[in-house]
């Protein structure tokens, strides 16, 4: 899927764009890369914001939520916060 590969677009708003569109689709394949996306963001090694990735995830829905399992017991408290709140 091209949109799952744009997450990684050298170009921002490419990746911006790639995320926001995997949020309204709402795939559950699409759920771990934004996901990791997210981690990468609190983990200041993605220049997206919080915001976008957050947007997107709590377009899912609510039977996809056993794939914020890794999240919530992921070590830095920041990436358990944000899968709580999502």
């Amino acid at each position: 899927m091209a949109l799952l590969a744009g997450t990684t677009d050298p170009h921002m708003d490419v990746e911006e764009i790639c995320i926001r569109h995997l949020g309204r689709l709402g795939d559950p394949i699409a759920m771990p890369v934004l996901i990791d996306q997210l981690i990468q963001v609190l983990e200041g090694r993605s220049r997206q914001s919080v915001r976008n990735l957050k947007t997107a995830l709590v377009q899912f829905h609510l039977e996809d939520v056993d794939e914020l399992h890794a999240a919530l017991q992921h070590p830095n408290r920041r990436v358990r916060f944000f899968a709580t709140d999502i």
